[in-house]
């Protein structure tokens, strides 16, 4: 470990938190906050903060989600980081959106995701613990770019977006309620 660079050692603690969120057991969510809360780097908060949402475990979530406001680092964060990600980036750490990038390939997997609302859907769970961000994530972009809007579908998809999922609080029910009413009312035809 001495002799790796400096960034190996990102590129290894970033694939690390990657893969732990994803294993078929649930991470241990306190290991996960106590990273969280020692590492700088944001871009480690965030897979942090993605690999902790299957625990529905909402506190990483909440402090990751309350630090993000349009046009700030957060914002830039994961804007960036969804496109660098969506269109296999070949240097996602250093992607940064410049306000005129295509997001149609960031956007359509988080309206996808946002559709399944039935338990009988085998990624019913996923789309459950995405459901903040994939919310945020749209309304970030759609505040970045003041003249795009959601089609028709699109909005309808984002107003029957299930949010009264018993795993969730009722402060994260409540934010969601906030964004479909924010992106239904200003983004929408």
């Amino acid at each position: 470990m001495p002799k790796l660079t400096v960034n190996t050692k990102f590129l290894l603690k970033e694939n690390i938190i990657y893969y732990l969120g994803r294993l078929p057991i649930l991470p241990d969510i306190d290991i996960l906050e106590k990273a969280y809360k020692l590492d700088k780097d944001l871009h480690i908060k965030l897979n942090i903060t993605f690999s902790s949402l299957a625990t529905f475990d909402e506190r990483i979530e909440k402090d990751f989600i309350n630090k993000v406001s349009p046009g700030n680092s957060y914002d830039l964060l994961i804007r960036s980081w969804t496109l660098a990600f969506f269109s296999n980036c070949k240097t996602p750490y250093d992607f940064e959106d410049i306000h005129n990038d295509d997001w149609s390939k960031a956007k359509a997997p988080r309206l996808k995701r946002l559709a399944i609302n039935s338990e009988a859907n085998p990624k019913f769970l996923k789309a459950m613990s995405f459901r903040s961000l994939d919310l945020l994530v749209l309304y970030l972009f759609l505040e970045n770019r003041k003249t795009d809007i959601l089609t028709k579908e699109e909005a309808d998809i984002v107003s029957n977006a299930f949010i009264e999922y018993p795993k969730f609080s009722k402060t994260k029910i409540q934010f969601l309620k906030s964004l479909k009413e924010k992106l239904g009312a200003k983004y929408s035809n």
